[in-house]
């Protein structure tokens, strides 16, 4: 789905905005949080002179159907179960209670999943300056990372 963003962003190929939808649809049959990434995108787009042209383009209302094609399965099963799996998804981003033993927690389990070595290197790289054309990519990065431990805040 990164690929196809910076692909449809920063080469300015139309075709990638479909590559972005059918990955986003398929990876969200899996996990609704792939629902992320283009909310994160969407808000990028917004927020930048740069890129705000493309809320007019064809082809990204056109990846979001291909998205809710992808996603049709999951979306008709919801429908018919007074949308079950989205009411258990927003008692996600509810905030109840802050609690340090789950951001202790959540932050050690990122250090175990992708190991130590790939979590340091990755909090070296995220001070590091990227390029110019690379800086969506740490900004998309750190709005997903930060919302997770904004969530890890909560019970």
């Amino acid at each position: 789905g990164l690929w196809f963003v910076y692909l449809a962003l920063y080469e300015q190929l139309n075709k990638a905005w479909y590559g972005l939808g059918f990955s986003v649809g398929i990876g969200a049959l899996t996990k609704l949080s792939m629902g992320l990434l283009p909310a994160f995108v969407g808000i990028w787009v917004m927020l930048s002179k740069h890129h705000r042209h493309h809320i007019l383009n064809r082809h990204v209302w056109g990846g979001i159907a291909v998205m809710l094609v992808c996603m049709a399965p999951i979306l008709y099963w919801n429908a018919a179960h007074d949308w079950m799996m989205l009411k258990h998804e927003q008692g996600h981003v509810g905030i109840s209670g802050f609690d340090w033993n789950n951001v202790a927690g959540y932050m050690g389990s990122q250090w175990i999943v992708v190991s130590p070595l790939v979590f340091v290197l990755a909090v070296v790289l995220m001070f590091k300056a990227p390029a110019q054309k690379n800086k969506w990519l740490l900004g998309l990065f750190l709005a997903w990372f930060l919302f997770f431990v904004q969530k890890s805040f909560t019970n």
